[in-house]
C-alpha cells in the first residue's frame, strides 16, 4: 500500500477498486443475475401463455436471484468499506496485542501507519486480509477474503464481520472506560 492509498482510505473509508477487482471479485455477482435473468424469461412465458405451474416455479426462481444479487451485491460493497470506530486511548501498542490475543497470523505493522493480518483457512473461508488503520483514537478496519494464488473466493458469508467484532470486542476490553 502506498502513502495515497493510505490517505485515500482514511479520506474515503474504502479500497480504491482496481481492473483486478473487477475480475476477481465483481464478475461473481453475473452468476445471481442469470438466476434473475432466467426466473425473468420463465415467469414471461409462464404469464404469456398462462401455465400455472411455471407461474410459480418462476416466481420462486425470480425471487431467489434477486435476493442472491442483493447478497451478494451487499457482502461484494462490505468487503470494499472500512468500518470506524471510536477507541479512547487507542495506541499501536494496543492494536499489537489485540491482534496476537485474537491469534491471526502474519500479523506486522507497516511504517506508512497501518496493521495488517491474515486468518487461518477454514470450512467457510479461504483466508482474509484484515486492514487495520489507527487515526488517533480513531480505528478504521476492514476484513476481505484473500484466497490462494489458485482459488479466489469473491466473498465470505459472514466470516470478515466476525473477523472485525472479534478485534474490535477485544480492543475494547483492552480499554476499559
Amino acid at each position: 500500500m502506498t502513502k495515497e492509498e493510505l490517505d485515500n482510505i482514511r479520506k474515503n473509508k474504502h479500497w480504491t477498486v482496481t481492473l483486478e477487482d473487477f475480475y476477481s471479485r465483481y464478475l461473481f455477482v453475473l452468476l445471481p443475475l442469470a438466476i434473475v435473468f432466467i426466473g425473468s424469461i420463465a415467469a414471461t412465458s409462464a404469464f404469456r401463455n398462462d401455465v400455472a405451474n411455471l407461474k410459480t416455479t418462476s416466481i420462486i426462481i425470480l425471487t431467489f436471484g434477486l435476493f442472491l444479487t442483493f447478497f451478494t451485491a451487499k457482502r461484494l460493497y462490505q468487503n470494499q468499506i472500512f468500518e470506524s470506530y471510536y477507541i479512547p486511548g487507542l495506541t499501536n501498542d494496543k492494536i499489537e496485542d489485540a491482534l496476537k490475543k485474537t491469534n491471526l497470523n502474519n500479523a506486522k505493522f507497516y511504517k506508512l501507519g497501518y496493521f495488517q493480518a491474515t486468518t487461518k483457512v477454514s470450512w467457510f473461508s479461504w483466508g482474509e486480509l484484515i486492514t487495520i488503520i489507527p487515526d488517533n483514537e480513531k480505528l478504521l478496519i476492514n476484513s476481505r477474503p484473500t484466497g490462494t494464488a489458485f482459488l479466489f473466493q469473491p466473498i465470505t458469508i459472514f466470516k470478515d464481520r466476525k473477523n472485525i467484532k472479534t478485534i474490535i470486542s477485544v480492543l475494547t476490553n483492552l480499554n476499559p472506560q
